[in-house]
């Protein structure tokens, strides 16, 4: 069959019956900065996780253009190389000329073409320089968005890619603050602003019973769209069922090298049970029954499409030694455990939010290390902001710290201020370190430092860039 305009009004609506298109969008931080990138750049690509919502983000773009700023309908195209005759369709860049030729030239403003599954191209920068180089001959003015589920791809298409600026936007799930804006949003209450002066243990009070819960269920179900939307805990775990499927079918479709697509959900299986801990190649290979180099090969690919992170150690230069993993939602890792119970009754309580503030943490877009000294399982995660060292670690189960650790980063390298995060949510002691540090049975030695030490309960994390100008106004 060949590409027809049937298939290519059945990918714009908008191009139809207008009154009738919808789109079901969460706004969330990341739509700024697209709309910032496209005036900035002629080309902005968008990478992430299937599910993650790439091809809503463009969808509501459109949907702006169209509604809010006035612009022609006629002048946006949207093509999806998931469709296996746009695909070979679009193969070649003469072939799309041509077809946007046809709609005869756009020259009151410039044209948006957003080109989803953009990494089916077999050479992305040559395609794209072609068709800039040809925009004259169709529109006066060219815009692209490429959408694609592999960093990797978005990294390189801006490194070649000469012809115009470009820029590569990488989308997260949703991060703690932004499902909380929308989930008490629905309940009519306000996420309270953080403020130098505030007082975390009042406000954690007032807000106990509006935010634990959400809490609970961001850490349990994650941070994805579809989740987010979806209200019920059992129809959060079917959507969570369907996400899964979803990273398998693509990864089999994209990457025609995986020769055992049967073994990937054994491989995500013995990952998230691996979770919070250092990779371990061999066991991953015995019990995958294939050779070090294929699962290595595995590894790369499923962070490249952004199922987990690794996390490399805090003192080794540039990204070297044995790294941590850590998922980069924590709604699959508990699937594929088949654990959602509540975090009071979960003995991997402490590596589930090591996993919550580590991905929260990456959203801010930080290089995220961690410090481990020999012989203990505790991490500091580490992080720069102003060019200051700072500090992050989660309590245990019964709300105590590894005094040693902290004793270790803080002597060796001299953090600004260290935030310690604790897991009872109606904490007594939050707040700028200095209260009854008795309780928690530090020595003195580590009273010493309390004035590099920030506690707070570890859901107020979200607030973690006010509490960042909070320290920086205070001397190290």
């Amino acid at each position: 069959m060949s590409y027809t305009f049937d298939i290519f009004l059945a990918q714009n609506p908008w191009r139809g019956q207008l009154d009738s298109w919808y789109v079901s969008h969460l706004v969330r931080d990341i739509d700024i900065r697209l709309k910032t990138a496209l005036k900035e750049s002629g080309l902005a690509v968008i990478s992430g996780a299937p599910a993650a919502g790439k091809t809503n983000l463009a969808w509501a773009l459109i949907n702006d253009f169209v509604r809010t700023q006035n612009r022609d309908p006629k002048e946006i195209f949207y093509f999806s190389l998931e469709e296996p005759i746009t695909r070979s369709f679009i193969q070649s860049a003469a072939n799309l000329v041509n077809f946007l030729k046809s709609f005869g030239p756009a020259k009151d403003s410039d044209m948006l073409l957003v080109m989803d599954s953009a990494h089916y191209l077999a050479v992305p920068e040559k395609f794209f320089e072609e068709l800039f180089k040809s925009a004259d001959s169709f529109c006066s003015g060219l815009k692209i968005i490429a959408i694609t589920n592999l960093a990797s791809f978005g990294d390189k298409l801006v490194k070649d890619f000469t012809v115009k600026p470009a820029q590569h936007l990488k989308i997260p799930e949703f991060n703690f603050r932004e499902f909380l804006e929308h989930a008490l949003g629905r309940a009519n209450v306000t996420l309270p602003k953080f403020r130098p002066d505030m007082d975390i243990i009042a406000v954690s009070k007032s807000y106990a019973r509006a935010l634990i819960p959400l809490f609970e269920e961001y850490v349990l179900y994650g941070g994805y769209p579809d989740i987010i939307r979806t209200p019920v805990a059992v129809r959060k775990v079917s959507k969570l069922q369907d996400i899964l499927r979803d990273y398998h079918n693509k990864l089999a479709q994209i990457f025609r090298e995986i020769k055992h697509p049967e073994k990937l959900y054994v491989l995500f299986a013995m990952l998230a049970k691996a979770n919070g801990t250092l990779v371990n190649l061999k066991k991953l290979k015995q019990g995958l029954h294939l050779n070090h180099r294929t699962v290595a090969r595995y590894l790369d690919i499923l962070e490249d499409v952004s199922l987990f992170s690794l996390v490399h150690p805090f003192e080794a230069e540039k990204k070297t030694g044995i790294p941590f993993l850590y998922f980069a939602d924590t709604g699959l890792r508990n699937l594929l455990t088949g654990i959602f119970n509540p975090l009071t009754m979960r003995p991997d309580q402490k590596v589930l939010l090591d996993n919550f503030v580590y991905n929260q943490l990456r959203m801010m877009g930080d290089d995220i290390r961690f410090y481990r000294p020999p012989q203990t399982d505790w991490v500091i995660f580490t992080f720069r902001h102003n060019d200051k060292l700072y500090g992050a670690a989660v309590a245990d189960r019964l709300g105590k710290f590894n005094s040693r650790v902290l004793l270790s980063f803080i002597r060796k390298h001299h953090p600004h201020k260290v935030f310690l995060l604790h897991p009872q949510m109606e904490l007594e002691q939050a707040g700028e370190a200095g209260g009854n540090h008795s309780e928690t049975g530090w020595s003195g030695r580590i009273l010493e430092e309390s004035h590099r030490l920030v506690q707070m309960p570890v859901w107020w994390i979200w607030a973690l860039p006010e509490a960042l100008k909070r320290a920086a106004e205070t001397s190290s």
